[in-house]
């Protein structure tokens, strides 16, 4: 069986997004990172979830 790929961790975490839900949220596009490290889109939309949960540094980190 193989394992998840970035764009599956992306539209799962996108959704909870919408939903308001930034841990689960946080912890897909955490995936998604680990998934593709190559792939701009997870930092930046992780970024913008920490920044919904305060954690500014954090998201300061992820859009360099």
């Amino acid at each position: 069986m193989m394992g998840r790929d970035s764009a599956s961790y992306l539209t799962d975490a996108n959704s909870a997004f919408v939903d308001e839900d930034y841990d689960r949220a946080l912890e897909l596009y955490s995936q998604a990172v680990l998934a593709d490290s190559s792939n701009a889109e997870s930092y930046v939309k992780r970024s913008a979830t920490y920044h919904k949960l305060g954690l500014h540094q954090q998201a300061f980190d992820d859009a360099q």
